[in-house]
């Protein structure tokens, strides 16, 4: 099992792609059971599209949490994310929404 880790952000970020990742994964993986995805969402992201979390073929978890100081403390929504992952994972990965 893979768990991918990611922050995102739509408010203010010009840069947030997680609709492309998102289709890039739907499109571009073979065995949509051997992965999760999951985000954190910060709680002031009055922006972010639940939407795009609806209907997809793999697995998608998220939490809401504080922004806190932004990229400085993007550690600790990696860390939150972490904790809920499948335990069946052996490997993790980070990434963002504004590739």
């Amino acid at each position: 099992m893979l768990s991918l880790l990611l922050c995102s952000r739509a408010k203010g970020n010009t840069n947030h792609g997680l609709k492309r990742f998102l289709q890039s994964l739907v499109d571009s993986s073979f065995s949509y059971e051997n992965f999760e995805v999951l985000i954190k969402i910060d709680e002031d992201d009055d922006q972010f599209d639940f939407d795009l979390l609806k209907n997809l073929p793999f697995q998608v978890k998220h939490l809401i949490a504080p922004r806190g100081r932004g990229y400085a403390d993007i550690h600790k929504g990696y860390a939150m994310l972490f904790d809920i992952r499948d335990k069946k994972s052996f490997v993790v990965g980070a990434v963002a929404d504004d590739f």
